[in-house]
């Protein structure tokens, strides 16, 4: 398969705004980028390296909106949180595929970390992975099953159809980088998707994924976000972003392997330099055949217009031929 490359939106914090979420979607696809993608939260909490606000642009509302004025952009969840009734979230990505058209849409899922929009909603935060897990039973079964009925440990409903509902084979996608993560896309979805994640614990956990999809038999998706900045210089590019922050973040991770003490040690997890060094760190997830990766540009939210447009013309050209020709070996 060809690695394909996406941008995740920036629908939450102080820039987000329907010019630069959605306007600018058929923008995207004519330079070539082959998906776009949203988080989900509920009373938003943005990390400690992104400037405060609560502007978060609700994921289905936004997506459906791009796939109506584009034509062959995949549209993707990075990923849904099971604070909504698994039901409704069925409901959502039928109306989101029914837009889309065949193909379009990939159904990423996790269980989320802050327990606020679980409090909120009144769902148990100690039973998020049964939920996540359920979740994905019921995407399943209601996207190939009319009057399906369910008997979960927290969800249950007899006949009932979710018309239009995306196709069977929709992929659904597990959100996380850690050893549960990879166990759970294994057991119960079609994809790994860990959001930001430092390449020697991305390769580990990879490689637990390949080896469980090949005792499968079947092809199990990686995919991954990291950050980018682009500079006239590496030293450039690093000073925009706060290193620091993320480096606290990475300390916080347990299942993460540092040290993490300076921007290098970032590597997988921070792409910054010039376009011929990003094309350099981008060549890393080509070379291990991730299906998706996405761009994240939330630590430069100011210069986004500038920084997507850089990476269109100065880097996306380069690394989609270098990921035909690694498809093509």
């Amino acid at each position: 398969m060809t690695t394909e490359f996406g941008v995740l939106l920036l629908h939450f914090g102080h820039t987000a705004s329907k010019e630069a979420v959605v306007d600018q979607a058929p923008q995207l696809e004519e330079w070539g980028f082959n998906s776009v993608w949203t988080r989900d939260h509920l009373e938003f909490q943005p990390h400690g390296f992104e400037k405060p606000s609560t502007i978060f642009m609700e994921p289905f509302t936004t997506l459906t909106a791009i796939a109506a004025i584009t034509t062959h952009l995949k549209v993707g969840t990075a990923t849904t949180i099971p604070f909504r009734h698994p039901l409704v979230t069925s409901q959502l990505y039928g109306g989101l595929s029914a837009i889309a058209g065949p193909g379009r849409v990939i159904a990423g899922i996790g269980a989320g970390a802050p327990k606020k929009p679980f409090t909120a909603t009144g769902i148990p935060y100690d039973q998020r992975f049964t939920a996540v897990k359920e979740l994905a039973e019921i995407l399943r079964l209601t996207w190939s099953t009319p009057n399906a009925s369910y008997q979960g440990e927290m969800y249950q409903f007899e006949n009932v159809t979710i018309d239009p509902h995306p196709p069977a084979d929709t992929p659904i996608w597990y959100g996380g980088s850690t050893p549960a993560s990879v166990r759970r896309a294994l057991e119960y979805c079609d994809g790994w998707f860990p959001g930001r994640c430092p390449l020697k614990s991305f390769d580990k956990y990879l490689a637990r994924v390949r080896k469980g999809a090949e005792e499968q038999g079947r092809h199990v998706a990686a995919a991954i976000i990291p950050c980018i900045s682009i500079a006239r210089s590496r030293e450039e590019a690093v000073a925009a972003v706060d290193v620091e922050g993320l480096l606290e973040e990475a300390h916080e991770r347990k299942f993460w392997d540092g040290p993490f003490e300076t921007a290098d040690d970032l590597d997988g997890i921070l792409i910054a330099g010039t376009p011929d060094e990003c094309i350099g760190e981008i060549k890393k997830f080509v070379d291990r055949d991730v299906d998706q990766l996405v761009f994240d540009f939330r630590l430069r939210p100011d210069d986004y217009k500038e920084q997507v447009a850089w990476l269109a013309r100065d880097i996306l050209p380069a690394v989609r031929e270098l990921a035909a020709a690694k498809a093509a070996v």
